[in-house]
C-alpha cells in the first residue's frame, strides 16, 4: 500500500491547478494548505459543506481513480457522495485523485 497519493485540485474560474502528494494520515485540505493553497473551508470536521470539491471522472481527459475515505463527515448525503462530492477537510485519499474545487453551491441546491 502506498504511503501517499497524488491529488490534483483544479478550477479554471479560480485559476487553480495544482498537483501534490498527500500522505496517508493527512487530509487533502491540510496538505493543500501546506502547499500554499487558499481554499474555502469552515469547520474542518466534515459537518458543513464549505470545502466541497467534486471528483473529475475519467472520460474528461483525466486518469483518476478518485477514491477517498471521508467517513468522518456528515455534511454530504449518500447520493452526493455517489455523485463524486468530497469534503476535503476530512477526506484522506485511497488512490490518486483529481478534483474540481469550489463546489459548495452545487451541494446546497
Amino acid at each position: 500500500m502506498a504511503s501517499s497519493y497524488q491529488v490534483r485540485l483544479y478550477n479554471q474560474a479560480e485559476g487553480i491547478d495544482k498537483t501534490f502528494e498527500v500522505p496517508d494520515a493527512t487530509s487533502i485540505l491540510e496538505t493543500a494548505e501546506e502547499q500554499g493553497m487558499e481554499l474555502p473551508y469552515s469547520c474542518r470536521q466534515g459537518i458543513c459543506s464549505t470545502c466541497t470539491v467534486k471528483t473529475i471522472l475519467q472520460g474528461r481527459g483525466y486518469a483518476n481513480e478518485g477514491e477517498v475515505d471521508q467517513s468522518e463527515g456528515s455534511a454530504l448525503s449518500e447520493e452526493q457522495i455517489a455523485q463524486g462530492y468530497v469534503l476535503i477537510c476530512i477526506a484522506h485519499p485511497l488512490s490518486n485523485c483529481v478534483f474540481e474545487t469550489h463546489k459548495e453551491v452545487e451541494v446546497l441546491n
